[in-house]
Order: C-alpha cells, then structure tokens, then sequence
C-alpha cells in the first residue's frame, strides 16, 4: 500500500494512496482492517486509527495483561505498550483537553482558526460575530502567555473574555466557561495541565465513546448534546488532518473505522476530503472503512481510492460493481455475492481485480489482538 504514490513501480496505473475497505458486517472487514493496521505499525510510517467503536483499546490491554501474566511474548508486549490509547470520553479526567487546539496545533494560523471555529459551533451566530474581535485579541494574549512558557488552553482565552468590560463579551466567555465544565466540550477546552496529545507520537489509537451524531445538518433541529458532539467530531478529524501533513517525507496513516460518522457531517467530509486531496503530496495515506460503497463519494469531492477491499454486500452490488468499474451481468453478480466468508475483491494500484482470501497472519500471536466477539457460550462442534 505504501508504493501507492512512489514513481517509477513498473505497470502501476495510479498514484492514488488512499484505500477503500467496504463491505457488511461479519465478513472478514475488522480483521482485515486490523492486520493492515498492525503490518504497517511496525513499519516506519507513523499510523492514526479512529476507533468509533471502542473495541481496540479493551482488547489490546487484555491481550497484554493475559502475556504479562504468563510471562510470554515479550514483543507482543512491548509492541502493545508503545502505542497511544486515546479515548474521547469526557469521564475520564486524564482525556480532558485532549483535542484543545493548545494542546497539539503548534502554528499559530492553524490554531486560531481551529479554536474559531469550536468556538462558533457552541454558540448562536449572532453572539459570535458580536464577539469574534474579542475571541481573536483573547487568542492572541494566550499564545504569547504559551511563548512564554507557560501552560495554557482554551479555558485561559474564555478567561480572558469574562475579563471584558463589555457585558456581552463577558457574559459568552463565562458561558463558555461553563459549558465547557464536565460536558463532552472538555475534551475540547481545558486549561493547558493535561497531557497532551502530540502528532508525532508513532502509533496512535483513539476511541469515541459518549457522542450523539446527528443525522441531518439543521443545527435547529439537534439537541444541544449533538451539537457538542459535532464540535468534538471536528476537532478531531481536524487532528487527522493536521497528523498527515507535519512531514512530507514521511510516510502515514489514517484509519478511519465505522468512517460514516464522520462523513455523516459536513465539517467532516471537509476535513476527510482535504486529506484525500493532498494525500499524494504529503505521504499520507487514508484508509477508509464503511459498510456502504456510497460513502466513498461525495458531490464535493471527485478524489477516489486507488485500492479497494470490496467485501460482498448484497444490498449494494451494484454500486459495487459500478465503483470497480466491472460489467454489470450475472457472471459479475455471483463473482462478488457468491464471496465466502473472509473473501473480498482487491482491487489495486496496478488495476488488478481479484477474488482474494484474508486467512490468518504470519504472526499467529497477533491473532487475540483482532477478536473483536465477546460471549460467554462455549462453541459446539
């Protein structure tokens, strides 16, 4: 996957880096989706997952608990350790603040734009245009406050504001201030004492739990709970994005898991379809993940995927085999529906379309890594 982009790879038809993992639930797409990721982590290549589904960290320290136990597989247990666990879930102290623009936005332009933006998806348009000047003057004393030394976050730019001595600008930074106090707007404001959350750490995993997408864009319609769940949502694909461009001559990757969550918002398609566009240029290669193929356009954005994992979905052969640019006609038809469990079509950079089988690893210990199906029935055979 990583030759994507490279020139000079002889008979390769597209320099697309970006790869398409599709297909329904309970045929092979999670393990699939998690051997990749585990191969290229141990490569070079600096590698992000977005975990909507909160399965991989439990997992993980299980894993890792179960060896350190037996005293086995002193690897495995080292690999484990070196990854970073991030969860989005506003009731645990420790992640507060992990996505304050502070806390992983270095240059100045990128973080006071990503702190506007925040800012004005928690409050009404009309108080922010009124205060926008005052946010602006605020960010400005806090960055200088950071030059200096010091440890700072948004809770310190809403500070700033209640100190005004206009009302109206006083009274939105202390509701900002309020808001923002053991709510999902946490993990967005903080006040600069947490650990933060660095783009260069090499693996990283972080898992959402606690939010509330909306199915429509009406903000009119959406509970307040929503709306906070968006700026979270924002602020993290604005992490992913600002993840794949620190270093143009290094390779990384983006795994975005259940990706229609994110793709369900517009701020989301934003930020997934600039990373899509300066993939190429920056080495970053995204790896979607949906159950439909119909994620994978959007009227605002033309960039494909250059390599696809097409798992069978009954509903959607045909907007399958359309994507893959197969003849639609019934030998097509059952080539993908007549697929067995663990089997798919690859299509890849050299233009290649074939049934393939995803069947275990040449690491049979990573295997515990990928169970993602908890119960308490013993199987009978």
């Amino acid at each position: 996957m990583l030759q994507a982009n490279k020139i000079g790879v002889h008979g390769k038809e597209t320099s697309n880096p970006h790869t398409a993992i599709t297909g329904a639930t309970g045929n092979g797409k999670s393990f699939l989706t998690k051997l990749l990721f585990t191969y290229h982590s141990l490569l070079k290549a600096k590698v992000l997952y977005v975990d909507p589904k909160a399965e991989m960290r439990t997992q993980y320290l299980s894993v890792l608990a179960d060896l350190e136990e037996k005293g086995e597989s002193e690897e495995l247990q080292e690999y484990i350790r070196s990854i970073r666990f991030i969860t989005l879930d506003m009731r645990k102290e420790e992640n507060r603040g992990v996505l304050d623009p502070f806390s992983f936005l270095e240059d100045e332009g990128e973080l006071t734009e990503l702190a506007t933006v925040l800012v004005a998806s928690v409050l009404d348009k009309d108080t922010y245009i009124k205060i926008k000047p005052y946010l602006l003057d605020s960010l400005d004393k806090v960055i200088e406050c950071r030059k200096a030394g010091k440890k700072v976050g948004m809770l310190q730019v809403f500070d700033e504001l209640e100190k005004s001595s206009k009302e109206e600008v006083s009274t939105a930074g202390y509701l900002l201030k309020r808001i923002s106090k053991n709510s999902l707007l946490s993990l967005c404001f903080a006040d600069g004492s947490q650990e933060v959350l660095k783009t260069d750490d090499k693996t990283i995993i972080v898992e959402i739990t606690g939010l509330d997408m909306p199915e429509g864009t009406d903000k009119d319609e959406m509970t307040e709970t929503q709306l906070r769940s968006l700026t979270v949502m924002y602020a993290l694909t604005y992490f992913c994005a600002i993840f794949g461009e620190r270093e143009k001559d290094k390779e990384t990757m983006l795994y975005l898991d259940e990706a229609w969550q994110i793709m369900s918002t517009p701020a989301g398609r934003q930020v997934v379809n600039r990373v899509k566009r300066t993939g190429r240029s920056f080495n970053n290669f995204l790896v979607l993940i949906t159950q439909s193929v119909k994620d994978l356009k959007t009227s605002d954005d033309t960039t494909g995927f250059g390599t696809v994992f097409a798992f069978p979905e009954n509903t959607e052969t045909e907007a399958i085999l359309e994507h893959l640019r197969v003849e639609n006609d019934d030998a097509s038809r059952a080539w993908l529906e007549n697929q067995t469990m663990g089997q798919c079509i690859y299509y890849d950079t050299f233009g290649r379309k074939e049934r393939i089988t995803v069947d275990g690893t040449i690491f049979p210990e990573f295997l515990p890594l990928f169970e993602t199906v908890k119960s308490d029935l013993v199987s009978v055979q």
